[in-house]
């Protein structure tokens, strides 16, 4: 007598067979190819081809070789973006947020969501293109050197901390100097020259 008992209240639980007889569920299709699949690929192509017409077979080759590249150059875009978003931590930003009226904040956080980085500025998520302005961390002014007693330090201690164009990743986006200069009027800075 066997210990496994069956439970008659239990659902019944039917798992997908796909055409094969296989359980569907336990096949997960492959997307992307990697150089050794590619290189078998070439190699079934070749030796299957008509000598007579070498180039009619080669074409989905090509076609599928454009295709590979093109997913590599979208993780690459994806991976681009992702390393942007972190390079604005603790950056000041002037964002559009919808609302008519440009938010200056500082960067806080970065959340990945669906794959897609978003910024969380002032405790609200922004996507990557809502980034009109990119400014520079705010700094103190560097105190005076040793030995520079009875100098005047009046100049340098009034001087305010400069906001600066950080580059931008997305080229529709707008970084002229009006979003700057605006958003260093709100902060009360100087805009950068």
């Amino acid at each position: 007598m066997s210990n496994f008992a069956i439970d008659p209240n239990a659902p019944l639980e039917w798992a997908p067979i796909d055409s094969a007889g296989t359980n569907a569920r336990s096949r997960v299709p492959v997307t992307t190819l990697n150089q050794d699949d590619f290189l078998k690929l070439l190699v079934t192509q070749m030796t299957t081809q008509d000598p007579l017409k070498p180039m009619e077979d080669m074409s989905s080759f090509m076609q599928m070789a454009q295709f590979s590249s093109l997913e590599q150059n979208k993780a690459m875009q994806a991976s681009m973006a992702t390393i942007h978003a972190n390079s604005m931590l603790g950056h000041v930003v002037q964002v559009n947020d919808g609302s008519g009226e440009p938010l200056i904040g500082t960067v806080q956080q970065v959340v990945m969501i669906e794959g897609a980085p978003q910024l969380v500025v002032n405790g609200k998520r922004f996507t990557l293109d809502k980034i009109e302005a990119v400014g520079t961390p705010l700094t103190p002014p560097a105190s005076p050197a040793a030995g520079t007693a009875g100098t005047d330090t009046t100049a340098s201690a009034a001087a305010e901390p400069q906001l600066a164009p950080a580059p931008q990743f997305f080229p529709e986006a707008s970084l002229g100097t009006a979003p700057l200069s605006t958003a260093a009027a709100l902060l009360g800075f100087a805009p950068a020259s």
